[in-house]
């Protein structure tokens, strides 16, 4: 059983948001209280953002193991520079507005 204490989860239900006639989901993220230090995760923070619209994961925030911090914006992989989680967040909602808009 995983020990939760060590974790800061955000989540939203599924419908939390609503845009036109789609539901969109917004998956949890997860932020570890204590900071791990490691090579593919200098700042210590794992996370993983996801932005699913009728079952696709349209946009994605993530540091996976070994592979640093990086987005997806649908089947494409970028790398990400992480500057903390309040930027995280802004760069996250910020990418789900330009989407919404058809900016994206």
């Amino acid at each position: 059983m995983r020990d939760r204490s060590s974790c800061l989860t955000v989540g939203f239900s599924p419908g939390a948001l609503e845009s036109g006639l789609e539901l969109i989901y917004i998956l949890s993220c997860v932020f570890p209280r204590k900071k791990v230090r490691s090579k593919d995760k200098p700042h210590g923070i794992k996370y993983s953002l996801a932005f699913i619209v009728d079952g696709e994961r349209i946009i994605g925030y993530d540091n996976a193991e070994s592979k640093g911090d990086h987005k997806h914006y649908l089947d494409q992989e970028s790398s990400y520079t992480f500057e903390g989680i309040d930027k995280l967040w802004d760069d996250f909602m910020g990418d789900i507005e330009r989407f919404k808009r058809g900016q994206l």
